[in-house]
């Protein structure tokens, strides 16, 4: 592809290998951290939408409040990432109180405000968290924000 004559033939060639790679599903490295964290979650479709549901990405959205504007927005999604499966729940964000009384040990896997990061599946840790989920949802439809 260095020669110019050739510039046109590369980039089609380029083109066609992308739209193959594109059609490929990819794979989650953690595949029982992702499907423990979907089953989790599964519960809240029903009163949430499904945006996103692929082998690496499971991502609930729905209807949230600014001021007086609803906006249709995510508000927890789960994704595999190389070294880790991050789940996010922009609940806690919304209302941070609700993740008042977790334990040390889910601490250790927090990152930032609302992020939870996990290599491995872990019974206890995924109880409490269940608990975080279904108690920030709670705070934040009891403050109208969802």
């Amino acid at each position: 592809c260095i020669r110019a004559k050739a510039g046109a033939e590369c980039l089609s060639a380029f083109g066609e290998i992308m739209r193959a790679a594109a059609k490929q599903q990819p794979v989650s490295a953690f595949p029982g951290v992702l499907e423990v964290l979907k089953h989790i979650l599964k519960p809240y479709d029903k009163n949430l939408k499904t945006m996103e549901d692929s082998p690496t990405r499971y991502t609930l959205g729905g209807t949230i409040l600014l001021g007086n504007q609803a906006k249709e927005s995510m508000l927890i999604a789960v994704y595999s990432m190389k070294n880790y499966v991050s789940i996010h729940l922009m609940p806690i964000y919304m209302c941070p109180e609700s993740a008042d009384g977790i334990s040390a040990e889910l601490k250790k896997h927090k990152q930032g405000k609302a992020c939870f990061n996990f290599a491995a599946t872990d019974e206890k840790l995924f109880r409490e968290l269940a608990g975080v989920v279904k108690k920030s949802l709670a705070a934040c439809k009891a403050k109208k924000l969802v």
